[in-house]
């Protein structure tokens, strides 16, 4: 007996619907974090990229009254001397670079504004294709990597040996 595999699409669907909702979220400002208690599935690989693409949290515990649940909940919403979070919100960021050096990409929780221009690089790391990207949450713990390309690097090592 063979299975028909065609009728079921399988984890590529759900990976899929919560891709397009982190797109969705992201491109609108928002962030999303989930907080998963259960000892079944919940479906938390396929909703991994809803908190990357938006800079958002994700813990999974047994239970919301654990130690863990808690304090992690604690944590995001600390706030400073003046009363203000901790964190800031719909962040943009564009680099500009000389023309030695063009842009790659981003790894992190960004999503690209697709700004195209002479400093964007054609090899892509990560986010790439633009200069800009839209951060939707910050906080101390948020990390962005963002790679160049040297370009012209034979031109510049020529003139500088005509130069000696």
């Amino acid at each position: 007996m063979s299975l028909n595999l065609s009728a079921f699409a399988g984890p590529v669907v759900f990976f899929q619907h919560y891709e397009a909702l982190a797109n969705r979220a992201s491109a609108n400002g928002h962030i999303i974090d989930i907080y998963a208690c259960a000892l079944d599935q919940t479906g938390l690989l396929e909703m991994k990229c809803c908190a990357n693409h938006t800079g958002g949290y994700m813990v999974m515990a047994d239970s919301f009254n654990t130690s863990l649940f808690k304090q992690t909940f604690q944590r995001v919403f600390t706030k400073d001397v003046q009363g203000c979070f901790k964190m800031a919100f719909a962040g943009t960021l564009e680099i500009k670079t000389s023309r030695e050096l063009k842009v790659s990409g981003a790894i992190g929780p960004c999503v690209s504004l697709n700004a195209k221009g002479p400093c964007v690089s054609e090899n892509e790391i990560g986010t790439g294709g633009t200069c800009q990207w839209k951060i939707c949450g910050l906080d101390h713990n948020s990390t962005l990597a963002f790679y160049f390309e040297v370009v012209n690097q034979r031109k510049r090592s020529q003139q500088l040996g005509r130069n000696l």
